[in-house]
Formats: C-alpha cells, sequence, structure tokens
C-alpha cells in the first residue's frame, strides 16, 4: 500500500516537463538513451497496463487519461496493417519488416479489453478483438504454452469483479473503504471510486445513489449489492454477491 502511495507522485513530472505528455516523454527518454523506447510495441503496452493500474489503485483520472493517450499510440504505430494482431515494432523504412509476438498481443488483447470496461468505449472493445484474432491464429494457440492466449480470451468473454466506492476522496470512511476494495483478491477487476464533486464515472453504466455517508457496491452482470457501509462488512458481502455471478 506505501508502494502504491509514492507511485503515482514519483511518476507525475515537475517543472520544464510537466506539460508534456506521457508519450512524448516516453521518446524523449529513447532519444536520449539511443535505445528504440518509442517504437516498440512491449515497452508502450506495459507503461498503457501501469496507466491502467494506477488508476484502479488511485481513482485519479489523470492516469486513466494517460492510459487512453497511450494506448492511442499503441493503435496508431503498431497495428498490423493485414489486420491481424499488432506489430512488435513500428516498421522503419521498407527493408524492416517487424511480425507480430504472442505475449505482447495478450497484454494488447488484455489491457485494452479493461480499458473497454472502465470508458464503455467501442473503440477499445473492437482492439482486444483485433489481438485475439491474432491470438487465435492456428499457428499461434497451438504452440505451447498456451496459458497466456487462453486467459486473455477467458477474460475478453467475460466482464471484471466491478467494485466501486461512492463518497469524496477526503472521506476518510471512503479511503477506508477503498483500501478494503484494493485488497480484494481478484486479478481482473475494475475498481472505480465516485466522488460526486468529479462528475460522472467515465463509463457511468450503473446508476449508484448519492447517500449521506460513504459506500462500496459490487456489480456483476445480474445484480449489484445493497451499499456496503462498513469497511468490516466488504468481504462477506462480495463473497455473497459473489456466488450468484
Amino acid at each position: 500500500m506505501q508502494l502504491l502511495a509514492i507511485a503515482p507522485r514519483s511518476m507525475k513530472p515537475s517543472g520544464p516537463r510537466a506539460g508534456c505528455s506521457p508519450i512524448a516523454r516516453f521518446q524523449e527518454a529513447a532519444s536520449v538513451t539511443g535505445q528504440p523506447m518509442g517504437r516498440a510495441l512491449g515497452d508502450t503496452i506495459a507503461m498503457t497496463r501501469a496507466f491502467l493500474t494506477l488508476y484502479g489503485a488511485t481513482g485519479d483520472r489523470e492516469w486513466l487519461a494517460r492510459a487512453r493517450e497511450a494506448v492511442g499510440f499503441v493503435t496508431k504505430n503498431f497495428r498490423d496493417p493485414k489486420g491481424v494482431g499488432f506489430l512488435t515494432a513500428k516498421p522503419v523504412g521498407h527493408s524492416d519488416s517487424p511480425h507480430p509476438q504472442r505475449d505482447e498481443n495478450v497484454m494488447v488483447a488484455r489491457t485494452a479489453n479493461l480499458l473497454f470496461h472502465y470508458t464503455g468505449s467501442a473503440e477499445y472493445e473492437q482492439l482486444a478483438k483485433d489481438a485475439m484474432r491474432y491470438l487465435a491464429a492456428k499457428p499461434v494457440v497451438d504452440r505451447l504454452p498456451a496459458s497466456s492466449a487462453l486467459l486473455a480470451d477467458l477474460e475478453i468473454g467475460s466482464e471484471p469483479l466491478h467494485l466501486t466506492v461512492v463518497g469524496h476522496k477526503d472521506d476518510p470512511v471512503a479511503q477506508n473503504l477503498f483500501q478494503a476494495a484494493l485488497r480484494y483478491p481478484s486479478d481482473y477487476k475494475q475498481l472505480e471510486w465516485w466522488d460526486v464533486r468529479e462528475g460522472r464515472l467515465p463509463n457511468p453504466d450503473v446508476q449508484y445513489p448519492e447517500l449521506k455517508q460513504a459506500a462500496a457496491f459490487i456489480c456483476t452482470s445480474h445484480t449489484c449489492s445493497p451499499p456496503i457501509l462498513i469497511q468490516t462488512s466488504c468481504r462477506p458481502a462480495w463473497t455473497s454477491c459473489l456466488s450468484i455471478r
């Protein structure tokens, strides 16, 4: 938890670089080090996933905006012209012919799919499906181990565990509920923090009530839990709701 508190501060630039986009800083680092960071899919999609993870861990919408910018860079620079998957690097010159790489396309599929659930944008859903088209090709899926491609397929075919805390971000009760939700053990989780002062959630697919006190909710494709008002009630309520998922 201490690392999650430190990471957002350490990744947010200050001084003359504060106004630069994350992609611009990424490319600046490439020019300084001489490494092809700006044209490598693996580096870019890993950065995208990190931004998305930080959004889920903090509720800070700036991280979601950065994730969207980074995945836009992926779409613009790494999409295979044949329409099947994403290339491992941006081609440079006619003699450069990069090919798709399985684990990188797995990361694209999983990250774009989770971004779709956070935003509701069909663009990201299609991005995930484009990566899966490559992963589902027989020469790729038959190559062992196939667990990573199967995991991507499982996530795209199902909804993530959806946990939402409704309350002001300076409210200690809401903070405690969010920390409890953050600790819930799931690798496929959509965790959000709705402070009404910030406006609607990026994907307002669930209409949460505005209560006088902070509350947490868990929603599945079939149902939403009643408001969870105290931290110690979180785990039993989530377990009960998940049993009918």
